[in-house]
């Protein structure tokens, strides 16, 4: 039976990661909290990171240098200087799968004879009390569009052909919290997009996305 550390087990993420691998047959090693992971994941086959953000790097790179499956949350990290060094570790990996949840670039974006020209999406989660509560309360820099505005980031670099360009970013919090809303503008090519991720309110999740042609408006997703 195949063997899976699951790190930051006891959090929402890690709880629903524990219930995925156990319907896919695996043998959970669940890992709450603490510094005991390193030992867990040299006896297992699949690592699941699930922990707070600022740990993702440290546990990735440990786990492909020792030869691990890794699924980790995202953002796999805020720091640049951390993401060169998971990308040479997964590039040195030896056939290992390294990959992160919830990828939205394979939801096409086009429709035949349509090119767009601005584009407007939005990643909205109401976890207010989360941010007033949770460990991303102790983030100072902690930033919604990584943790959940990547997705359609991620999503219009793929999805539209061109160097992307940052053309503006702005955010808004309350006092003494790190912020809960945050927008940035990008230009991909000839398309301009302003993707917009909301974690200031206590409501469902949503995530859309509208895209402007000569056409009118088209609802992409939704």
């Amino acid at each position: 039976m195949p063997r899976v550390a699951v790190i930051g087990a006891a959090g929402n993420a890690g709880r629903r990661h524990c219930a995925v691998f156990a319907d896919a047959g695996y043998w959970i090693d669940a890992v709450e909290r603490g510094n005991d992971w390193r030992g867990i994941v040299l006896e297992s086959d699949v690592v699941s990171i699930c922990t707070p953000d600022d740990l993702h790097a440290e546990m990735t790179i440990y786990a492909l240098e020792h030869g691990k499956h890794v699924i980790c949350e995202k953002p796999l990290t805020h720091r640049m200087d951390e993401l060169d060094a998971i990308e040479a570790a997964a590039r040195k990996a030896d056939g290992q799968t390294f990959s992160t949840n919830f990828p939205l670039r394979h939801v096409p974006l086009s429709e035949p004879d349509f090119s767009p020209w601005w584009v407007d999406c939005g990643y909205e989660h109401g976890r207010l009390d989360a941010y007033r509560n949770g460990w991303r309360s102790g983030i100072k820099r902690y930033s919604p569009m990584a943790g959940g505005g990547i997705h359609l980031v991620d999503l219009v670099v793929c999805g539209f052909r061109g160097e992307p360009k940052a053309l503006g970013r702005s955010v808004s919090h309350e006092p003494n919290s790190p912020p809960h809303w945050e927008q940035m503008g990008l230009g991909i090519g000839n398309v301009h997009v302003r993707v917009t991720c909301n974690f200031g309110f206590n409501g469902r999740h949503r995530v859309w996305m509208i895209a402007w042609g000569v056409d009118g408006p088209h609802v992409i997703l939704d």
